[in-house]
């Protein structure tokens, strides 16, 4: 063979191995297609079914739906990530909130555990199911756990809108299956995930705390937070949000995310509570500039130009 066709040959069979990656992902779970759902209860419902556990997504509802009305139903939308845990309880699998990295989550991947990603896509938070990866070109897989459809988002597009939700992703699986570095107890890693969860549920009011006792909690959080963790400063401020907030005290709100927003600049979600809040307390100029700031970061957020023209009439 000569060295002409020897060069062809290998041109032939990389070109082979690269059409074949660009088909196939890597480690594909078969997780769902499943029901439709609300984005929670529908992917905690395909995750069981995984595991060779069979409960409808009604079902996962019922478990995780804690408002009702007078009449005691349970009423429709209110579905908190926290609850997850109690609405599992009896199935034998432990829940494990984290935030992570690419590496973790592919990690799990390979072990054959599908992570459930926290993400804020079409503006609003959303739960996807993360299936597999490839490697070249890189991507990754989703189970879409509102409908029964598969995604596909590259790399940068999943960091994009994994971090606007702090990398947060969630573990459902049989304790012997979830690694040991996955169970992270120290008290950082705790506080960053159950800060978040503890204001979800109280502003939505499924909350048992009073907010005193949120409050506390809070404030213990910070002093147990170690200074030297990376993201202490971000995680740190953010909770100082949560507290602000959930003590109604406007001022020491617009302080927090202003405090927040110098060590997470693209946090959109963040920029346009900011832009509201001092829209609503007298501070026009400067909320119309935070506003106009959040329409070129997501010029697709139609509730944000409304909220700017409705301003502007005023």
């Amino acid at each position: 063979m000569t060295f002409r066709i020897k060069v062809f040959a290998l041109i032939s069979l990389l070109a082979g191995y690269m059409f074949h990656m660009s088909q196939n992902p890597v480690d594909l779970l078969a997780v769902g297609p499943g029901e439709d759902g609300y984005c929670i209860p529908a992917s905690v419902s395909k995750v069981l079914k995984f595991w060779g556990i069979n409960v409808s997504v009604k079902e996962i509802e019922k478990r995780m739906s804690i408002l009702k009305d007078v009449n005691g139903v349970y009423k429709e939308g209110q579905f908190q990530i926290g609850a997850i845990s109690e609405a599992l309880e009896g199935f034998g699998l432990k829940v494990v909130f984290r935030v992570g990295n690419l590496e973790e989550i592919e990690t799990l991947l390979e072990k054959r555990i599908p992570p459930l990603i926290h993400c804020y896509l079409d503006n609003t938070t959303h739960i996807w199911i993360l299936t597999g990866y490839r490697t070249f070109p890189r991507y990754y897989s989703f189970s879409d756990s509102d409908s029964c459809s598969y995604a596909i988002l590259s790399r940068s597009r999943l960091l994009n809108v994994w971090d606007q939700q702090n990398f947060e992703y969630l573990v459902i699986a049989p304790p012997e299956k979830i690694p040991d570095w996955c169970v992270d107890n120290s008290a950082f890693n705790v506080a960053k995930g159950k800060a978040s969860l503890l204001y979800s549920a109280f502003m939505d009011g499924v909350s048992r705390k009073s907010q005193e006792e949120i409050l506390s909690i809070f404030q213990l959080m910070k002093k147990e937070m170690e200074t030297d963790q990376p993201g202490y400063e971000l995680y740190n401020n953010l909770i100082s949000c949560y507290a602000a907030s959930v003590a109604k005290n406007n001022e020491k709100t617009i302080s927090a995310i202003e405090e927040l927003l110098k060590f997470k600049r693209n946090y959109e979600r963040f920029l346009f509570f900011l832009a509201k809040l001092r829209i609503e307390n007298g501070q026009h100029e400067k909320g119309k500039m935070d506003l106009e700031s959040y329409i070129k970061m997501r010029p697709t957020d139609e509730s944000a130009a409304r909220y700017l023209a409705s301003y502007t009439k005023m």
